[in-house]
């Protein structure tokens, strides 16, 4: 094996456990967002909104029980129509393609259709969380035409009942690398510039807690869920997503952790009482269980001078000197 091959493997390594730590103390949630094919205008991209997995549908007058499908032409990056959901059987029988749209609403109850013909009726509880462009809604806030997404869970007598239901909403993402007041600028991945509205309305996300505007900043990379008016693309939510760096740690306080990177420089790492910790494959830890030599990463809000406040920080999946390999931030799940 070549030194080559031998560094290649030793990277490769390196990611996965990077993923594997983080996702277990919950630093970098990864979003896999069902989107649609970008709009041919030039307009934000247009995605359904984050859903939880859908069930099995139950039995109506035109369908077998179901299982949800995902059909497509292909265009999307992993062959999806980003249009929504298909519902068809087990058998694949009555499979169709399609969004999912209300055509009627009667109290509770929510009539349901494909443009294939797939039909159901489903009934909205009091603990049905309804969510629209990453803030909750409340039933009268839907309207027939809407698109939706919903999850539910089989209960013991065999009857199904809806746990969930997401508006999908107009969705960016990118860079930013402009805020003034109400006016924010992304640099989407083709290159291309986006301004997106905040307002009053907006509400913010940073990794899996709640932010504020203060977490936008320039260099942030962001997804924005929001609502279009021809050109216009104003923020109903901005999901700011928390810097990742990884090195060997050089040097620990009560409060800081010093990592060595990839390039021999040191980055300071601020650590508090809220900082979440995984430990060797552990959901929890404490900063007492890293030691100076171990490889760390860690995730969280970069300061103006350069060091990191982290949300989250792993260790116990290497030892040795320096890093090899230096993420600058969170895996990108932002379209366009």
């Amino acid at each position: 094996m070549t030194e080559q091959e031998r560094r290649l493997r030793r990277s490769d390594r390196l990611r996965v456990g990077l993923v594997l730590a983080l996702c277990l103390i919950g630093a970098v949630p990864v979003v896999v967002a069902m989107a649609a094919s970008p709009d041919p205008g030039g307009s934000p991209t247009t995605t359904v909104a984050p859903a939880a997995t859908v069930a099995p549908a139950a039995p109506n007058a035109t369908t077998k029980p179901g299982l949800p499908r995902l059909g497509g032409d292909g265009k999307g990056a992993f062959g999806f129509d980003f249009g929504g959901l298909s519902l068809g059987g087990r058998d694949g029988a009555n499979a169709g393609h399609g969004a999912v749209k209300i055509t009627a609403i009667s109290g509770s109850d929510l009539s349901l259709k494909t443009d294939d013909g797939w039909t159901r009726t489903i009934t909205i509880t009091p603990d049905t969380k309804l969510r629209k462009g990453g803030q909750d809604m409340k039933v009268g806030d839907l309207a027939v035409g809407d698109q939706i997404r919903f999850s539910q869970k089989r209960e013991t007598d065999g009857t199904y009942t809806i746990t969930a239901i997401s508006v999908p909403t107009p969705k960016a993402g990118g860079e930013v690398t402009a805020i003034s007041g109400d006016t924010m600028t992304l640099k989407r991945r083709n290159g291309d510039p986006q301004t997106v509205t905040l307002n009053g309305s907006t509400t913010y996300k940073f990794g899996d807690a709640a932010g504020t505007k203060a977490d936008v900043t320039v260099g942030s990379k962001v997804t924005v869920e929001g609502t279009t008016s021809g050109t216009d693309f104003t923020a109903l939510t901005v999901h700011v997503q928390p810097t990742v760096v990884v090195g060997e740690v050089t040097a620990k306080t009560a409060t800081t952790l010093t990592l060595k990177q990839r390039d021999g420089s040191s980055l300071v790492v601020h650590v508090d009482a809220n900082t979440r910790y995984g430990i060797r494959g552990n959901k929890t830890g404490a900063l007492a269980d890293i030691a100076v030599g171990d490889k760390a990463w860690a995730s969280g809000k970069t300061r103006g001078d350069g060091s990191l406040d982290a949300n989250g920080v792993a260790s116990g999946f290497g030892h040795g000197k320096g890093s090899e390999s230096k993420p600058s931030a969170a895996p990108s799940t932002t379209p366009g």
